[in-house]
């Protein structure tokens, strides 16, 4: 065998800081073979498979016995090997390598890269067309035996100042760089920032790397559901790895789009390609989520429900926690403080409100309980070695956790789901799935999982841990699909891998009520949005602790922006959390906050049907919209896009009154929604934000999409949709369906496209698709006066507006209203300017 080796370090530990002398690193390359779409490069024993899946998509899989079948439960070299991170809906055409011996070493084009092998010793690089590397080895591929374990790493080179964003829910800021993280799926009630690892386990990055013409942005995903890490300069000023502790070394390549090298829309976009886009949502899914640990009888969730409406206030859920459960039994209802779910779910549903319950995976140990007879007969539960289901506690005492990497029991889940659909219940809460014992431990390494039964045997908890929070998700979902197959479900997961994007929306746990969680509440969800998780919110106020309130106020403002929009909140540590439980400025503050979450549904709605093609999240960082700036890369976690257009700008420090804005430099520059001021681009600015105000700024040739106020989906009716129109060049799109079928797929969905230009003040293209419809009777445009200077000649399909004609029942008509030039319209118009 033929191996290069370095030193020193020895530490007590499976991953150890730098390459050492228990790594054996790949030596020169003996042989290389093209089988179908794979380079098969021989080093001696050792094994590198890479992989062409497309010409900007790549695999690298290291066999270190040279048998790529041990690792990859069964996958040859140019075999898909088993992981339940990917989704099997998407076939990658694969292409055939064309490898060119350049002497010391080979090279594969295609359209969107180049990888250059190096021969000696064996070290990948992959450039853009143009020459420049965006993932290059080090020290490269390394395994080692350790306990018996077969523990592999990477390392790459690390370029000064790059970037890394994404990797799940951590709780740093958003970019990584100088972090040493760990992917291991953890219950941590009450977690602290920097406290690493939380809930979910994503070992995806973003790459962004400087250099002399400009920013690089690719993508990297390290498929291995075992315990691993990702050290990004820590270790070494020069170097950035990632590594297992058993499992294979396999990971996925993400190049550059071609002509956009700086962007990380295309590689997060084939990270979801490869992973899976999330599904349209249920509509009524974005509207508010109440929720309290815990409405302890039927009595106080209907209290709770008219309180909001008696109050005005916007609600579309309630979410019932574990004391709906007879003892804690999963799919069981307390015969005393729920006598009557279905009586219960109708009388909120007559206020329009929806109920969600939650359910947790443990089944509780007792003869007489129909899940546990139908589990242990069935043998759908986690096993020990012997044979035995495994037991140990959480809320009912002891409890059996069904597998569900076995087809028949994910099946025996999702369809006892039934029990709870014929109560009325709409949406389901999964919790304590990473999965979580009493007193903060983990499985034992050796109960066993079936892994589907895939011929390879069965695989031990180390490999399963990271996966069943996705796995308990799928068997939910897909239940859901199987009993209502025409309505979309709605699902809340704590944990997660990746992939779960493709079942269910995440929260981000069990937060505290403390100014530093609301910062990172909005750190964590856009690092799960740069992650493919884009379906993601906070328990507002937090869940531990008692907000101030002011901390509330901020907080809710800050709601708006979350994809997924819930107060959850503890009993133990404060009596209620309502929006009215805090004095009558605050709620006052939260009624026009929650009014402003429903009027902006449409803008939201149709940013996660974006999301649902291309994987760009509702909630963006800048970073991903401003690549090329590095501005917007440090120092602007607590400024975010919320759809293609607006920036929000929450306050997130005790007492404040102003904060510091970065504005983009955009061409044209920025407008204060609630001001109408002008703001140019490319600069700092310290700006008002009285505690009844969330910064909100509109970017120029952008159009943001408004409902009428409602207190709920199901309460509301067609009326005027309000499109905020800002003065410069751009495209916007709005996305309409009955926000709860599978019709669209159909082709039952209605696009609305707006085109601004410049027209010598204000002009907009509107363009129609689809056969749904617009559900709305009237358009009515608010420009902002500060972009159309002299500008004040109205035309609506080329015909002159009198602006005098001011009768608010008018099809068409025009005036001034505050900042704003008002134009009202048709829906069926095609062309609007003010000159």
């Amino acid at each position: 065998m033929s191996y290069s080796t370095v030193g020193p370090a020895d530490l007590p530990h499976p991953f150890a800081a730098v390459p050492d002398d228990r790594f054996t690193l790949l030596g020169d390359v003996v042989s290389a073979e093209v089988v179908g779409s794979t380079v098969v490069l021989d080093c001696g024993g050792p094994r590198l498979a890479v992989s062409l899946l497309a010409s900007d998509v790549a695999r690298v899989r290291l066999a270190p016995t040279g048998d790529f079948t041990v690792a990859g439960h069964g996958a040859d070299a140019d075999e898909t090997p088993f992981s339940y991170a990917l989704d099997d809906q998407t076939a990658w055409p694969g292409l055939t390598p064309v490898l060119i011996d350049n002497g010391s070493e080979w090279t594969v084009t295609t359209d969107a890269m180049t990888l250059r092998v190096r021969k000696s010793p064996c070290r990948l690089s992959f450039e853009t067309p143009a020459g420049r590397p965006f993932l290059q080895d080090s020290a490269g591929a390394g395994f080692a035996e350790v306990d018996g374990r077969m523990v592999t790493r990477c390392w790459k080179t690390l370029i000064p100042e790059t970037r890394f964003f994404g990797q799940g829910d951590k709780t740093f800021e958003l970019d990584r760089a100088g972090r040493q993280l760990t992917f291991w799926n953890a219950d941590t009630y009450a977690y602290a920032p920097e406290q690493d690892p939380i809930y979910k386990s994503i070992p995806f990055s973003l790459v962004l790397a400087p250099g002399d013409d400009g920013w690089t942005g690719a993508g990297l995903f390290f498929d291995n559901s075992f315990r691993s890490e990702m050290d990004l300069g820590v270790a070494s000023e020069s170097d950035w790895w990632f590594g297992a502790e058993d499992g294979e070394l396999r990971y996925y390549v993400f190049a550059p789009e071609a002509g956009e090298a700086a962007g990380l829309k295309h590689p997060l976009r084939r990270y979801c390609d490869l992973t899976g886009h999330k599904p349209m949502p249920a509509r009524w899914s974005l509207g508010f989520h109440q929720s309290r640990w815990n409405y302890q009888d039927d009595g106080y969730a209907r209290w709770i429900a008219h309180e909001f409406r008696r109050r005005d206030l916007p609600l579309e859920c309630i979410h019932l926690d574990i004391a709906y459960m007879d003892g804690y039994r999963v799919f069981t209802w307390d015969p005393e403080a729920f006598p009557d779910p279905k009586a219960l779910t109708d009388d909120l549903k007559e206020l329009g409100v929806r109920t969600v319950v939650i359910v947790d995976p443990g089944v509780k140990v007792d003869p007489d309980y129909f899940a546990y007879q139908e589990g242990t007969t069935r043998r759908f539960f986690c096993e020990n070695p012997d044979g035995t289901d495994f037991t140990d506690t959480v809320w009912p005492g002891d409890v059996h956790w069904p597998d569900f990497s076995k087809i028949e029991a994910r099946m025996w889940w999702g369809e006892t789901h039934k029990r709870y659909l014929d109560a009325g219940v709409t949406g389901f809460w999964n919790d304590m799935n990473e999965p979580a014992i009493l007193g903060g431990r983990d499985f034992p390494d050796e109960v066993r999982f079936a892994f589907e039964d895939r011929g390879t045997g069965p695989t031990d908890h180390r490999e399963a841990h990271n996966v069943y929070g996705l796995l308990m998700a799928k068997a939910t979902h897909e239940g859901l699909r199987t009993i209502r197959p025409d309505e979309r479900p709605f699902l809340l997961t704590r944990a997660c891998f990746a992939g779960s994007q493709r079942y269910a929306a995440a929260w981000t746990g069990d937060n505290v009520s403390s100014w530093e969680h609301l910062l990172l509440s909005l750190q964590i969800c856009q690092s799960l949005s740069l992650s493919g998780l884009g379906f993601c919110g906070p328990d507002i106020g937090g869940f531990a602790g008692a907000p101030s309130p002011e901390l509330f106020a901020r907080w809710m403002q800050a709601g708006v922006l979350y994809p997924f929009m819930r107060t959850h909140y503890s009993h133990e540590e404060i009596d209620q959390q309502e929006p009215w439980s805090f004095g009558e400025e605050v709620e006052g503050i939260s009624r026009r906050y929650l009014t402003l979450r429903y009027q902006l549904l449409p803008t939201i709605y149709s940013a996660f049907e974006r999301c649902t093609r291309t994987g760009e999240p509702p909630l963006k960082a800048l970073a991903l919209e401003h690549p090329e700036d590095p501005n917007t890369h440090r120092g602007c976690d607590d400024q975010m896009y919320l759809g293609q257009h607006l920036m929000a700008c929450p306050i997130v420090e005790d007492g404040a009154r102003q904060r510091e804005v970065y504005f983009p430099d955009v061409p044209g520059g920025w407008t204060d929604v609630w001001t109408g001021e002008a703001v140019p681009g490319g600069q700092r600015r310290t700006v008002d934000a009285p505690l009844d105000t969330l910064p909100l700024y509109g970017r120029a040739g952008g159009v943001v999409a408004l409902d009428p106020p409602t207190l709920s989906t199901a309460l509301s009716a067609p009326g005027t949709l309000t499109l905020w129109a800002f003065p410069g060049t751009g495209t916007s799109s709005f996305y309409f369906d009955d926000g709860l079928s599978y019709a669209h797929e159909g082709g039952d969905f209605f696009r609305l496209g707006v085109e601004v230009d410049e027209a010598d003040g204000f002009g907009a293209t509107l363009t129609r698709e689809g056969s749904y419809g617009l559900p709305h009777h009237r358009i009515e445009w608010r420009i902002p006066l500060s972009g159309l200077g002299d500008a004040h000649h109205v035309t609506v399909d080329g015909v002159t507006i009198d602006s005098s004609e001011t009768d608010p029942d008018a099809d068409t008509t025009t005036f001034e209203d505050g900042p704003w030039r008002v134009v009202r319209t048709r829906t069926d118009v095609t062309r609007v300017e003010v000159r």
